[in-house]
């Protein structure tokens, strides 16, 4: 039996005739020295006190001296016993050691039997510098393993589960590295305490109205109280488009510092029309490494609860605006210059406008050139003062192989103003590639592909 007291000054007990604790009490209770139980050693010094037993009262000392070094070989990892049992008997002393027997207590016990109890007492320093490698760097892993887990244990009755979430992962993650001798440290045994911690987690929304601007909570769904987590990292996704037109995801980073993250937009580059995603923000290559460690599927059930965790809520900030001063007119022509009854490129333009700030929608313009398109326009109610007349029209195709063709799309962007009757810009700059097994494909991408771009440049210069 061993006991430990801090700054590492280990006490080792070995009882080895004894089975049980209720033993001990009573063999404390029959008169044994005080140093058995309590035993004092100065500092930098470790005693081991062990029990021996015999015929005779040689026999028992020898059997306490043989359990004193069978006790301190497995403390170092190799056979104590073999290298100093010798010694150890014809001087009670281990000069390796710096050790020496300090006290020994022997009686007799009714049919002759004999009892002996000795306090080897040994340096700290040498015993150290005497243990296996192999054996040191498992305790330290070990002890190291068990400083997370307590730290993990603060956290959570702290109300900082993700601190401790993420500590215990840690703890996981070392008891991977390398077979320890402490059972309770398997893996399969941590995992569990990372369970414990990560199931009852949820992440709460309180979204005002249909704003992007939202109340975000983490709760431990535990018991009556289900408190809030302190510090609880998160991450949030929502969609923007850059400088450059492309829509794409931006991640941003918080904690709920005091149980709630208030969160208020101010990315002018998001989407006023999307959805925000909210999930727990663990260290990615810490999962990595551990999954990369562990045996396969080690890690499912933890992964699938933690994909359980996410959630995401949808918003819209789009304002309807009738005091725009400008009406938008998509024309669509053929390789021919005829044009065209399907309006792809009009869909794939009002289909990018649609996560714009405004609630804004192009119309198809009909006409051969712009002055058709313009007379079409007033004819029929037309009333803002500036129109923006888009003209797209296939200038080429080519027969890439057998069954792959290309078309390419030309584009022209005309502003004219109504009210002085004068054209205020032109731009034929944007042009667009479709590709596809068939021509008829092909054209579709390719004015797909014209009227995002075309949406894209209009968006930044709106």
């Amino acid at each position: 039996m061993k006991k430990f007291i801090p700054f590492f000054l280990v006490i080792l007990f070995m009882f080895s005739s004894c089975s049980s604790f209720e033993n001990f009490v009573s063999l404390e209770e029959s008169g044994l020295p005080s140093w058995v139980r309590n035993p004092r050693v100065q500092a930098g010094r470790i005693a081991y006190v062990t029990e021996g037993s015999g015929l005779s009262a040689e026999e028992a000392r020898t059997d306490a001296m043989a359990n004193a070094l069978i006790e301190m070989g497995d403390d170092l990892g190799w056979d104590v016993y073999t290298e100093y049992f010798r010694e150890l008997g014809s001087t009670g002393t281990v000069a390796d050691l710096d050790g020496s027997i300090r006290e020994t207590f022997t009686r007799e016990y009714r049919g002759g039997r004999f009892s002996c109890y000795i306090l080897f007492d040994i340096s700290e320093d040498r015993f150290l510098s005497l243990r296996d490698p192999e054996l040191t760097a498992v305790l330290e892993r070990e002890a190291e393993i068990r400083s997370l887990l307590e730290d993990a244990r603060t956290s959570y009755m702290e109300n900082r589960d993700i601190e401790a979430l993420s500590k215990a992962l840690n703890a996981l993650s070392l008891s991977l590295d390398r077979d320890l001798d402490d059972p309770s440290l398997d893996p399969e045994k941590i995992l569990e305490t990372v369970m414990y911690y990560l199931q009852p987690l949820e992440i709460r929304v309180s979204q005002r109205g249909k704003s992007m601007d939202s109340s975000i909570f983490v709760r431990r769904n535990r018991g009556l109280l289900s408190p809030l987590v302190y510090d609880a990292t998160l991450n949030g996704y929502y969609p923007i488009r850059d400088n450059a037109g492309v829509v794409k995801e931006e991640e941003i980073d918080f904690n709920t510092s005091e149980g709630v993250y208030r969160y208020t937009n101010t990315n002018p580059y998001a989407l006023r029309n999307g959805e925000m995603r909210l999930s727990f923000a663990l260290d990615s290559e810490l999962l990595s490494a551990i999954e990369s460690k562990a045996p396969d599927g080690f890690m499912n059930e933890f992964l699938e609860t933690l994909s359980s965790k996410t959630v995401s809520y949808e918003y819209d900030e789009r304002t309807a605006d009738s005091t725009l001063p400008f009406d938008v007119l998509i024309a669509e022509y053929d390789i021919h210059g005829a044009l065209l009854d399907d309006t792809v490129a009009l869909s794939s333009f009002n289909a990018s406008l649609s996560d714009s700030d405004r609630v804004l929608e192009a119309d198809r313009g009909y006409g051969d050139d712009d002055g058709e398109i313009l007379s079409s326009y007033v004819s029929e109610g037309g009333d803002k003062r500036y129109l923006v007349i888009m003209r797209l029209g296939v200038s080429d195709s080519v027969t890439v192989s057998a069954d792959r063709y290309m078309v390419n799309v030309r584009t022209s962007v005309d502003v004219y103003d109504l009210e002085e009757d004068m054209l205020l810009t032109s731009d034929d700059s944007v042009s667009s590639i479709g590709y596809g097994s068939s021509y008829q494909e092909a054209q579709q991408n390719a004015l797909e592909n014209a009227g995002k771009m075309l949406a894209d440049v209009f968006l930044i210069e709106l």
